[in-house]
């Protein structure tokens, strides 16, 4: 299912969707929506249909040139195309500042940093978990049944232009007492009534699509005079009446715009249907990507956690063997509470991995299973050009789609108002043949003779004065417009910098991680340059071993906060994708494929 922005006016009996002109969600410059973009956008159907649309894509353009453009853009993501190097980020190398030997610095990633802490290869990467997800959410099951429901209530509103067939069958016996004419005494005519009457019909009807009322119907009677002293020709009787009959509103009530708004209310909720469950994908996919690297960010904790632990233990053993020589019972004491302590932390850690484990299956579909990973985050630099991811917000966020489709409702209810200002003047236009036989069959037979001919032609007017209640709906349906684009407006503003802010979030968070990983080498260097200096002066002091610990927490906290920074930098970096609409398509997944029931799955 392709998304397409809607125009601001529906077109006939599709609710108006038409796919952006070329160019629209690209920028074109640095000035006020034209005041001929704002006169069609408020005014509604004014104009032909290129100038509507123009209408809309001269908006999104401004929005998209308004907010990429701005002088509070930083210079590191500017909007520059995303071919040119000046897009790539870059950060700057700090370690070189720390001034070490290679073969030191080669020892200190071998002895610490995210590379130190190989990741077995099973388990789930991201871009699985996230396809999971989409497949077998339980939380997305009924959503995917809103569109489905929406296509019904479609259905429904069609429905009320559909033929309808009726039928009907009276019987009737009277005898009754009848007045008497007298002519100079001589009754002329008999003192009581007898028969018998059998009366059927048939017929089809069907609203038309115009408000009418499209009538065709035949109605048969069977009539068996039994009065006594009278004699009829033909007796028994049936008569025949077939008549076509088209009553037809000519202005209040007449036209698509009144008689169609309910389809195409109907066809817009079920667009609208499917816009929610795309943003909920959406918002699906970055939850399970946020909860996939948070995990493997306390999978990494553990491990540090791990090895800090195995370190102290070292320490706290050489120290209990100095308790002959200048360990006091307390020092020695303070070392194990160390241990401890880092002990307790690590349990605590292992069970953040487990709840965070359970969390991650819940999401992608399999509660009772333990869902492991196999991917680390990766620090690898990206190409951001502002203006580009702008543009791409404005055509794929569910949020933009959602505003235009509201603008394209009010519309729609607009023109339907504005109906209501007009008087009523309805038309009624009937024809009728009718037949007389003594059987049926012969009755029928004479329908196709046209002697015996009704017709019916008439107008019925009326118009309440003033009209103060037409003029009244008509006016707040046009003002509800007016706000629904206006609310359009605030969207595309509100996207625009939700992508600038995700924008500036990767910038910032990958600068940080050229930091944290400097100050995790120098940790592990004064770590290291301690380890040389104890083993060649065989310095086990009580003094030296004491700062060994905490030099060994330091390092472990910097490690920590390392590989914190590059899963944020992966974090912002899929709150960019959801803020452009695109986190479906990051992980491999198209949302054509995906959303048409029955031909691959709903997501």
């Amino acid at each position: 299912m392709r998304r397409t922005l809607p125009i601001l006016c529906s077109g006939p009996g599709r609710g108006g969707w038409r796919k952006l002109p070329k160019g629209a969600g690209r920028a074109g410059g640095l000035l006020a929506v034209p005041m001929t973009a704002q006169m069609v956008l408020l005014s509604g159907c004014a104009g032909t249909q290129a100038s509507r649309e123009e209408a809309l894509a001269q908006l999104v353009r401004e929005s998209v040139a308004r907010e990429s453009l701005s002088p509070t853009t930083t210079p590191a993501i500017a909007s520059t195309p995303a071919s040119q190097p000046g897009a790539v980020l870059v950060r700057e190398d700090r370690v070189s500042a720390l001034g070490l030997k290679p073969e030191f610095l080669a020892e200190n990633e071998a002895n610490s940093g995210p590379a130190s802490y190989p990741r077995e290869s099973q388990g789930l990467t991201l871009a699985q978990a996230v396809a999971r997800g989409v497949a077998e959410n339980l939380a997305l099951e009924g959503a995917r049944l809103e569109p489905a429901i929406a296509e019904q209530d479609l259905a429904r509103a069609r429905a009320a232009f559909d033929w309808t067939l009726g039928a009907g069958l009276d019987y009737a016996r009277t005898n009754r007492p009848q007045s008497v004419f007298e002519l100079g005494g001589v009754p002329l005519g008999l003192d009581r009534s007898r028969t018998q009457q059998l009366q059927g019909s048939l017929g089809l009807r069907k609203p038309t699509e115009r408000g009418g009322l499209l009538s065709l119907t035949t109605a048969p009677t069977w009539l068996n005079d039994q009065t006594p002293g009278a004699t009829f020709r033909p007796d028994p009787s049936t008569g025949v009446r077939t008549e076509i009959r088209l009553e037809q509103p000519l202005l209040r009530g007449a036209g698509e715009d009144v008689n169609l708004q309910d389809v195409r209310l109907a066809v817009n909720a079920e667009k609208s249907a499917t816009i929610a469950l795309r943003a909920r994908v959406l918002d699906l996919a970055l939850e399970i990507e946020e909860t996939y690297w948070t995990l493997a960010r306390a999978e990494h904790d553990v491990r540090v956690l791990a090895r800090l632990i195995e370190r102290g233990e070292k320490v706290r053993d050489q120290l209990r063997a100095r308790a002959e020589v200048d360990a006091t019972a307390a020092q020695i004491a303070d070392a194990v509470a160390r241990v401890e302590r880092r002990r307790a932390e690590l349990m605590r850690a292992e069970n953040t991995v487990r709840r965070l484990r359970d969390r991650l299956a819940v999401l992608t579909g399999r509660p009772g299973e333990t869902a492991e990973i196999s991917q680390s985050p990766s620090d690898e630099a990206v190409a951001l050009a502002l203006e580009d991811l702008v543009a791409a917000a404005m055509r794929d966020r569910p949020e933009v789609e959602r505003a235009a489709l509201s603008i394209d409702d009010a519309e729609i209810r607009r023109r339907a108002a504005e109906n209501l200002k007009l008087p009523t003047l309805n038309l009624r236009i009937a024809g009728a043949v009718n037949s007389l036989r003594g059987d049926t069959g012969s009755a029928y037979g004479d329908q196709f003779d046209t002697r015996f001919v009704d017709a019916l032609v008439g107008l019925t007017l009326e118009y309440p004065l003033g009209n103060r209640a037409g003029e009244a709906r008509a006016e707040a349906s046009r003002l509800e417009r007016m706000r629904s684009v206006i609310e359009l407006r605030r969207v595309l503003r509100d996207v625009a910098r939700e992508v600038r802010d995700a924008a500036d979030g990767v910038r910032t968070s990958f600068a940080l991680i050229e930091q944290t990983r400097t100050g995790r080498i120098a940790a592990a260097e004064v770590l290291r340059t301690l380890r040389v200096e104890k083993d060649q002066t065989r310095g086990y002091t009580v003094e030296r071993l004491d700062l060994e610990l905490n030099r060994q927490e330091q390092l472990a906290q910097a490690e920590r906060e390392e590989f914190g920074a590059i899963v944020e930098y992966r974090l912002s970096l899929a709150r960019l994708a959801r803020a452009t609409g695109q986190s479906l398509e990051r992980h491999g997944i198209s949302w054509e494929q995906r959303a048409e029931p029955g031909q691959g799955g709903t997501p």
